[in-house]
């Protein structure tokens, strides 16, 4: 195999794999969208059902920022 051959081949290897770049993204974003709905759906009920702590632990994680940011 020639060099003019292999660079041919690499090149529509690599073309191919662009091509299939924006149904890879698609999924991907999906995906991400799937999993930040079911986040969402998991936390709105961990609140609703632990309302106090969830209070708690949103004032704890705000004193943690403070604290850094002033230190920073």
């Amino acid at each position: 195999m020639n060099l003019k051959s292999q660079v041919e081949s690499i090149a529509n290897d690599f073309g191919g794999k662009v091509d299939q770049l924006p149904e890879r993204a698609e999924r991907a974003r999906k995906m991400v969208n799937e999993a930040a709905r079911d986040f969402a759906d998991r936390a709105t009920t961990m609140v609703r059902q632990n309302p106090g702590r969830s209070i708690l632990g949103a004032f704890a994680v705000g004193f943690l920022i403070a604290k850094v940011a002033k230190h920073a």
